[in-house]
């Protein structure tokens, strides 16, 4: 299973909108987001209704889970905002720490964080390309045939 922490919800909600994860079994792939990224995305007015409306789906379906980081890993959030991540928001660093602990992939398309969260925090990262592409790559070696068109757009 590929475990992936995002800081915002554009990537599930992409790959839910071009239909790639109805081709995906619930033990391919799942999503985490921290609620400090997700809510306050949701504040801000980032999203569109029907992304809002999408993100909310996947949550109920369970390919995307809200996590709340635990007492320990607040102070560890804070320890890097005062050290190597001070360039960062709060809760970009939120999901480092997340994928960090858990052992996730967090994907990014920030080059900076991509450095240090690999380089200096051993975190495996990927890119919002890489990630699509892979997707794309397990659902194709299964025989299912998707619209070029639509692969084209997608990455």
């Amino acid at each position: 299973m590929k475990n992936l922490v995002v800081t915002e919800v554009n990537l599930p909600v992409r790959l839910q909108r071009f239909g790639i994860l109805h081709y995906l079994e619930d033990e391919d792939v799942q999503f985490y987001i921290p609620d400090l990224c997700y809510y306050e995305q949701l504040a801000t007015g980032d999203l569109s209704m029907p992304d809002i409306a999408l993100s909310k789906l996947l949550i109920s379906q369970g390919k995307l889970k809200v996590v709340s980081l635990s007492g320990s890993q607040i102070t560890h959030v804070i320890s890097l905002l005062n050290g190597c991540c001070s360039m960062f928001l709060a809760r970009t660093v939120a999901a480092m720490v997340y994928a960090r602990i858990m052992g996730y992939t967090l994907v990014s398309e920030n080059h900076p964080l991509r450095v240090i969260s690999y380089q200096q925090l051993g975190i495996s990262i990927s890119k919002y390309e890489s990630v699509s592409v892979g997707l794309l790559q397990d659902i194709i070696s299964r025989g299912i045939n998707l619209e070029i068109g639509m692969l084209h757009e997608l990455i």
